[in-house]
This record gives C-alpha cells, structure tokens and sequence, in this order.
C-alpha cells in the first residue's frame, strides 16, 4: 500500500487554451481570440500562452497574431507568453512580460 500522499507546497498554473487550445479548432476573429485572452487574464490565472507566431497555412486558428496581441489589454500581474518558430521573435512578442 503506498504512503500518504505529499503535495507541493506550490504550483503554477499556465492557461495554454488560447495558443494551444484554439489550434485545431475553426478559427475565432482577432478581437474574439484577443476577448477571451483578457477573460482568462480576468480570473487572475498568473500565465497565459497568448498567441504563436506560426505559419497561416499551417495553423489557420492562429492568423494575425500580431492583431491579436496588440489588442489585448495588458495586466501586469499577468505574463504572457508569444511563442514564434524559432530564429523569430517578432518585436510584438517582447512588448508584454513573457512568461518562460
């Protein structure tokens, strides 16, 4: 029989829905995506995965990133995180705290 359960003393909690969660779904209009970014920053959840700078036509859900990051409303208890294909890393993606 194992031992009693020991939990940490802490976790993170990193909300992926808007980056993660959305890809595989029927794109959402940039004011929509931006919307549910400023909900999920509303709860209080410490990290969010924003947007990704992808191709397009790979990933059509995440089109306009760009568009999508400038509108949401920044909160500064709130990092966010921007995640590009690697050897790019738009100016956008570094005008809001990242989270790593």
């Amino acid at each position: 029989m194992a031992g009693p359960l020991t939990l940490p003393r802490q976790v993170a909690i990193r909300e992926v829905g808007p980056r993660d969660g959305l890809q595989a779904e029927k794109p959402l209009p940039v004011q929509a995506r931006a919307r549910l970014i400023d909900a999920l920053s509303a709860t209080g959840v410490p990290k969010i995965e924003a947007v990704s700078f992808v191709s397009p036509k790979a990933v059509p859900a995440m089109a306009d990133p760009a568009e999508v990051w400038k509108r949401v409303r920044r909160m500064e208890s709130v990092s966010a995180a921007c995640r590009a294909v690697p050897r790019v890393a738009p100016s956008e993606c570094m005008s809001w705290k990242v989270a790593t």
